[in-house]
């Protein structure tokens, strides 16, 4: 059987976007994402969970993310798991770790942009939207709020 690899995930930046270039010339965005999860105990307490999640991000939507968002700005990811391995250089030892590489990032809510064409809006400026498709899903309806 072939394997399916697809995950999406909404949640919160930890910090702000870190858009660097390869030697080539493609941008890379890495975006730490923090995603709550709320479930009852055996006690049956309400308790909450937050799972952090690296997500890298290539090409003008690199570019794009590390433009609009910033830390606390709320996304939605779409993409796969991808593992990355190495040897740790002090100890010799093998290591590994997944994260996602996100094909698309949907933007929830307010960002660097967003809070720039607020200010203008105060300021009496007419404000424009900043990327189209923000925060309209795949099937090109409104994504519900987080």
């Amino acid at each position: 059987m072939k394997g399916i690899n697809t995950v999406v995930i909404g949640g919160n930046l930890t910090r702000d976007v870190e858009v660097r270039y390869t030697p080539s010339g493609k941008a890379v965005a890495d975006l730490s994402v923090a995603v709550n999860n709320s479930f009852k105990g055996k006690d049956g307490e309400l308790r909450e969970e937050v799972c952090f999640l690296e997500v890298e991000v290539w090409d003008r939507q690199a570019e794009t993310c590390g433009e609009y968002l910033s830390k606390g700005s709320s996304v939605l990811v779409e993409g796969s798991l991808k593992q990355d391995s190495w040897t740790d250089k002090e100890s010799g030892a093998k290591r590994s770790r997944h994260k996602i590489r996100g094909r698309r990032v949907h933007f929830i809510g307010g960002g660097k942009g967003r809070r720039e064409e607020q200010e203008g809006e105060e300021d009496g400026q007419q404000s424009t939207d900043h990327t189209e498709g923000d925060d309209i899903g795949p099937d090109g309806k409104s994504l519900p709020p987080f």
